[in-house]
């Protein structure tokens, strides 16, 4: 399979990624396929070759998001969240397992919660229907709201 990346509306092709097997029908990163073989391939688009590195999520990859820092990369598959650290070796920081079905999708905000104590929160959305939020610092769940149905899909304007 292959990814390609066209810029619209004139639709000219910017980059075209090979050696995703089975990529993530939903992911909205150009640079960080996810696919429902449980891996996540990092990209680095100004280079031809194969992905830089394979992070092992170890369940379909429904959603991925950078976290606010930039250097955190947040995978969603199963009925958890894994958030691996990119400049560090592209290890495991936190497996976060809030949700009793798979999580659908990520959202990063930057700025979030109250005036006091805000600041960047990950948001997540489950077909177990639950919005969670988590604070970055120590990945611990801060809110959760239920909805009657599962979610399929969860932004932020």
């Amino acid at each position: 399979h292959k990814i390609s990346l066209s810029k619209l509306p004139k639709s000219f092709l910017i980059l075209t990624l090979r050696d995703s097997r089975d990529p993530l029908p939903v992911s909205r990163l150009s640079t960080t396929p996810g696919a429902y073989d449980h891996t996540v391939r990092l990209w680095d688009p100004r280079s031809p070759t194969p992905g830089l590195a394979t992070l092992q999520h170890g369940a379909p990859v429904e959603s991925l998001t950078f976290l606010p820092s930039g250097t955190l990369l947040a995978s969603a598959g199963g009925a958890y969240i894994c958030i691996w650290d990119l400049l560090g070796g592209n290890r495991l920081v936190a497996k976060l397992a809030n949700h009793q079905k798979t999580v659908t999708s990520l959202v990063a905000a930057p700025h979030a919660g109250p005036p006091a104590s805000g600041g960047p929160r990950l948001l997540s959305a489950s077909l177990d229907g639950h919005v969670k939020v988590y604070e970055l610092e120590g990945f611990k769940c801060t809110y959760a709201a239920s909805y009657r149905g599962p979610i399929l899909s969860l932004g932020l304007t």
